[in-house]
């Protein structure tokens, strides 16, 4: 009886069950994506709950596709913090990266336009024109939308409950859009 207690038991991790296929298929490896070499190959692409994704011009109508699916099977609604944003597709050593420019309604700009850089309690730094930021910086700060957004400051450093809107960073207008100086 032992004996067979023992056997069983040093089969639960050992024993070969011929009914049992142990190891998966190989499974066929994605391709590598197609490489960039000028911001026009980089396109950005509209993901489900208001995601934005960097992808090559190649491969960004199936990548879409891909991502309408999930859509089709989400349930996610608007952040109360979010604001109107513009995506932009960049290439950067051989792959597609994405630059996000917030409150795009309140940045664009034209020529000499004067630009602020403020401190977005949600979302950190963003350029705004200078006719736009004390509208802004106010709207920035509503409460409810500060209270909102604690998840989202926890989750990309920001100090929770901030309502700070200065910084020390600079702003200026470089094609159409207020940008924050590097």
């Amino acid at each position: 009886m032992r004996a067979s207690i023992l056997i069983l038991l040093a089969c639960i991790g050992g024993c070969d069950d011929p009914q049992v296929e142990r190891e998966q298929p190989p499974s066929e490896e994605e391709p590598a994506p197609p490489r960039c070499s000028t911001d026009s190959d980089c396109v950005a692409v509209d993901v489900f709950c208001g995601g934005r994704s960097a992808e090559h011009r190649d491969v960004a109508d199936e990548v879409q596709r891909g991502y309408e699916r999930q859509a089709a099977v989400s349930n996610c609604g608007r952040a109360r913090w979010a604001v109107p944003e513009v995506a932009e597709a960049y290439c950067v050593e051989g792959g597609c990266g994405l630059r996000i420019l917030y409150w795009s309604d309140k940045a664009e700009c034209e020529g000499e336009t004067a630009c602020v850089a403020l401190r977005d309690p949600c979302l950190g730094e963003v350029a705004v024109t200078e006719a736009n930021a004390a509208a802004v910086a106010e709207a920035m700060v509503e409460s409810e939308r500060i209270a909102s957004c604690a998840n989202r400051q926890r989750a990309v450093g920001l100090e929770v409950g901030s309502t700070e809107t200065t910084t020390s960073k600079t702003a200026s207008c470089r094609a159409g859009f207020c940008r924050i100086d590097e």
